[in-house]
Parts: structure tokens; C-alpha cells; sequence
């Protein structure tokens, strides 16, 4: 009974420090786009997985690749994901279906500058159900954060203070219990469940100059080259094809920046070469199929208009099957 009442009080205060922590969580954390993708990535069918950054989230259409090559196919891809992310990513995908191709829209800036720590560094790990994978994904990626950023997610948005009603409103919705998409439409965009975004024409677009990060060479994070050493080996050891693709960029972006981009091209074109990997590059592409103009794009950075990722996407398809023949 005495050892019973020693403990007594430090167990009262982690439950009451954990129900805080939880409390602050609920009103804090906003619904976002990755919950449904998490959701829909063990919930849907599919057999080809699209993983990358925001390039490939609104540039690559699961609807048109899927008329091509048969295959259904999930758009996984978001800002922020760098390569670690990737590979849990597929690793979680392949843990649920039985994947048949991934295919990973490689951005070169995002092997050469470190991850910040913002809201998009938990957003995935967060939303992954409990399993193996997700507790090797906490030790390769949140054991190297801040401790605020692994144990208080709302620290992140505790800025928001002033949303809190309208973040428990929607989270005691039926579309948030439901994984439904409808909260991250707006005018100058949809959201399919296939988590592709279509992007709208919108005034202000191409206003200013927004640009990914750059490679550079002398930057390269050995991090990055090791996850996707981990997930090369996987896709190998689990029988699934492997593709990249660096995507297009409006010429005048290319032209201001083309010392990084060409120096990135050499780079992982030689690098995908000596581990056989499928690479589709249309960075600097000037067939007249590949989208150059920068009308096509929101922005200087590259994200596709929805008709432009249409046309792109069927190009990408048939050229990714036309390399089987």
C-alpha cells in the first residue's frame, strides 16, 4: 500500500500531463490533407504509388496515368516530403497492397538542404497508424527532432489559437470522421481522393519569384542518399518497379538556374544509371509535348495547371510503358 501511494502522485501527473497534451492536440492540430492521404493509401485500391514533393502532388494525375498504363493509382506526393519521408511512405503502401510500381517524383533541391522543422516535418509520421513501420520511422526521423516538435505536434500551430472553435468544429464533423476532401477545396483549387490536386488559374499567380530549393552538389545530405539506398534495396527485395521522374519547369526558370539544374542532372542521372533505375528527366526537355511556357504553371517554382498536368501526365504514361516494350 506505502509503495502504492509513493507512485500515486507521479502517475496523477503524467495522466493529467498527457490528457493536456492530447487536449491541446485536439484544439490545436488542424485537419489536413495528409490524414486523408494516410487513410486512403490503407483504404483504397491501387497498384502504382506516386510519391515526391508538391511538384508531383498537382503535376501527375492518377486518373490519366491509370488510362494508360491500367493501373490503378495513388498520388501520395506532398511539399515537404523529402526522401526519408519516401521511403516510409512506400514502406507503409506495401504494408497494406500489393504495390506493383512506385513511382518517385524526384526533386533534386530536396537531397541538398536540411528538413525544417515546420508543421510538414511530422505531418506523415503523425498520421501512420501504430505498427513496425512507424516505429522505425520514429527512430530514423523523430528522434533527430526537437523534443517539442516529437512530443507536442500542436506546438507547431500554437499560433492558432484563435481557430481553435472552428478546428473542433471540423474535427466533430462528419467529413473529418469520414477522410472526406471536401475542406481542402477552395477557388483556385480541387482535391481528389486519389490525392492529386487540380490547380486553377487564379489572380496573382506568377506575381513573384518563388523557387524551390536548388541543387548544389557541395550540399548534398548524406541522409538523403541513404534513404534512398533503403528504399531502392526494398523495392528490389519486394519485387516492386522502381521509376523516377525530375519534372518539367518553365524554361525561364530553367534559364536563370540552369548552372544547378544541369549540375543535377549530370548528378542523378549517373547516379540512378549505376543502380539501374528508370529515369525520366524533363527538366530540360524541349519537346513539344513537355510544358515550357510559363502560362502553363501557377508559378515560377513549376506546379502545374490541371490541363497542363493532363497532357504531361499522358505524355509521362505513355513514354513510362513505351520503355517496357
Amino acid at each position: 500500500m506505502r509503495n502504492f501511494k509513493k507512485w500515486m502522485l507521479p502517475l496523477l501527473f503524467v495522466a493529467v500531463f498527457v490528457g493536456i497534451n492530447e487536449l491541446l492536440n485536439y484544439v490545436l492540430y488542424p485537419y489536413t490533407y495528409t490524414r486523408a492521404d494516410v487513410h486512403h493509401l490503407a483504404a483504397s485500391e491501387y497498384e502504382d504509388v506516386l510519391v515526391g514533393t508538391s511538384h508531383g502532388k498537382c503535376g501527375l494525375d492518377p486518373q490519366v496515368l491509370e488510362e494508360v498504363t491500367g493501373h490503378k493509382t495513388i498520388n501520395v506526393c506532398q511539399g515537404g516530403e523529402y526522401p526519408l519521408d519516401v521511403y516510409y511512405l512506400v514502406r507503409e503502401a506495401a504494408r497494406n497492397k500489393k504495390v506493383s510500381r512506385v513511382i518517385y517524383e524526384l526533386d533534386p533541391g530536396y537531397w541538398a538542404v536540411e528538413p525544417e522543422q515546420t508543421a510538414d516535418y511530422i505531418t506523415f509520421y503523425k498520421e501512420f497508424p501504430w505498427s513496425r513501420v512507424k516505429l522505425e520511422y520514429f527512430k530514423d526521423k523523430m528522434l533527430q527532432a526537437d523534443f517539442r516538435t516529437t512530443l507536442f505536434p500542436w506546438y507547431l500551430y500554437r499560433n492558432q489559437i484563435g481557430r481553435i472553435p472552428e478546428i473542433v468544429k471540423q474535427k466533430q464533423s462528419d467529413v473529418y470522421k469520414n477522410y472526406g476532401v471536401e475542406p481542402f477545396a477552395s477557388q483556385v483549387q480541387e482535391y481528389r481522393e486519389d490525392g492529386f490536386i487540380v490547380r486553377h488559374p487564379a489572380p496573382g499567380d506568377r506575381s513573384a519569384w518563388q523557387t524551390a530549393p536548388l541543387w548544389r552538389p557541395e550540399n548534398l545530405r548524406k541522409e538523403a542518399v541513404d534513404a534512398f539506398e533503403k528504399l531502392w534495396k526494398f523495392c528490389r527485395e519486394e519485387g516492386i518497379e522502381l521509376d523516377v521522374v525530375m519534372m518539367p519547369i518553365p524554361q525561364v526558370t530553367y534559364e536563370k538556374y540552369q548552372k544547378e539544374y544541369d549540375a543535377a542532372i549530370r548528378y542523378f542521372t549517373e547516379f540512378m544509371e549505376e543502380r539501374q533505375v528508370p529515369t525520366f528527366n524533363y527538366l530540360d526537355d524541349l519537346r513539344s509535348e513537355v510544358p515550357r511556357e510559363l502560362e502553363m504553371y501557377g508559378d515560377y517554382e513549376g506546379h502545374m495547371y490541371a490541363e497542363t498536368a493532363a497532357k504531361f501526365s499522358r505524355f509521362f504514361a505513355e513514354e513510362l510503358m513505351g520503355r517496357k516494350k
